[in-house]
């Protein structure tokens, strides 16, 4: 699933650079499930607007963008287009804020139009007057992304993450070493069983949400308002695992937080190690997961008694408790 996600997002980049129309609405509309099931309510309701709108174009504009001018090229080449925005940075928003634009010049809203209005004109002479002079050159217009110094940056970028990965996650590209359940690659947390089942089917899940929605919005007779409420999704996450537990604060504030065994026993070391009146020995009595440790013995079976006894230590005068086997078996593990 996420190998898929992750093609998705590489096609949608690849029809920019190609200007490759189709894979552009078909990439798009790949999104729909995903948007869906995280629960993205603006996108959710306009981005299946805009496929539906892209498909009745006027015919000359349907024809410019599959010849692959929805993108736009600052030089001639291969795989170097870029969207309209980008390019109205480089261009014309680029001479409008920089040395010599409009910038720091005037703030009056008639000045300001009239210059805004003929920029683009202007633009284009400037541009003109600098590669007849020679001040400018085909590398001025180069993408940035592809100047050496940016490869390599974003190789080095790459490497880093691969390092991160194979040192210090679990390789989701070894299968043969990974459990059969779904695990956490950071974390190593093994999702439960709703968890799995949850994700596993995020998709499908998504993909039913947004057809349900397009059906009942976009279609004659539609029983649903455009504008309504959007059913949220119950897609379940690793997040789910841990549970929140209230806290109160000396001013009296309750505060829900996710309280980590693992962390608590590593403060309670630093603790023990900074301070005289706690040791290692005091911070090892006390049980930090959910289940009582006294409940176990030393090689991991339940300890076994017949009824309930409350009885009291003779040395340290505290009272023992001992649960009996129905009880035990009322845990919730």
């Amino acid at each position: 699933m996420f190998l898929q996600a992750i093609e998705i997002l590489l096609q949608n980049v690849r029809t920019e650079r190609e200007g490759n129309w189709s894979l552009h609405l078909n990439s798009t509309a790949a999104m729909l499930p995903y948007i869906y099931i995280t629960n993205r309510i603006n996108y959710s309701r306009w981005l299946p607007v805009y496929p539906l709108d892209m498909l009745s174009l006027p015919l000359d504009v349907e024809l410019a963008f599959q010849r692959g001018e929805f993108s736009i090229r600052q030089k001639p080449g291969k795989f170097n287009g870029v969207w309209s925005d980008m390019a109205t940075e480089k261009s014309v928003i680029k001479h409008s804020k920089g040395c010599d634009g409009i910038s720091g010049i005037t703030r009056q809203k008639p000045t300001l139009m009239r210059w805004s209005l003929t920029r683009h004109v202007l633009a284009d002479f400037t541009s003109e007057m600098k590669t007849r002079s020679g001040c400018s050159n085909d590398k001025s217009v180069e993408n940035d992304e592809v100047k050496p110094i940016a490869l390599i940056r974003d190789e080095d970028q790459v490497q880093k993450i691969v390092d991160h990965v194979l040192e210090k996650m679990t390789d989701p590209f070894a299968t043969e070493l990974n459990p059969p359940s779904l695990i956490n690659s950071s974390t190593g947390m093994h999702a439960s069983k709703d968890i799995q089942t949850s994700l596993t089917s995020a998709v499908d899940d998504g993909n039913t949400m947004a057809r349900s929605f397009i059906d009942e919005a976009f279609a004659e007779g539609k029983t649903r308002s455009f504008f309504g409420s959007t059913p949220r999704s119950k897609l379940k996450t690793f997040e789910d695992l841990t549970k929140t537990t209230k806290l109160k604060c000396r001013k009296g504030e309750i505060l829900n937080l996710h309280i980590n065994p693992e962390l608590v026993f590593r403060r309670a070391l630093v603790l023990a190690n900074s301070r005289d009146d706690v040791n290692v020995e005091k911070v090892l009595s006390f049980p930090i997961g959910p289940i009582p440790t006294a409940l176990f013995h030393d090689y991991g079976t339940m300890t076994n008694h017949v009824n309930p006894i409350f009885a009291i230590n003779s040395k340290t005068r505290h009272r023992i408790v001992t649960l009996s086997p129905s009880s035990i078996n009322r845990i919730p593990f």
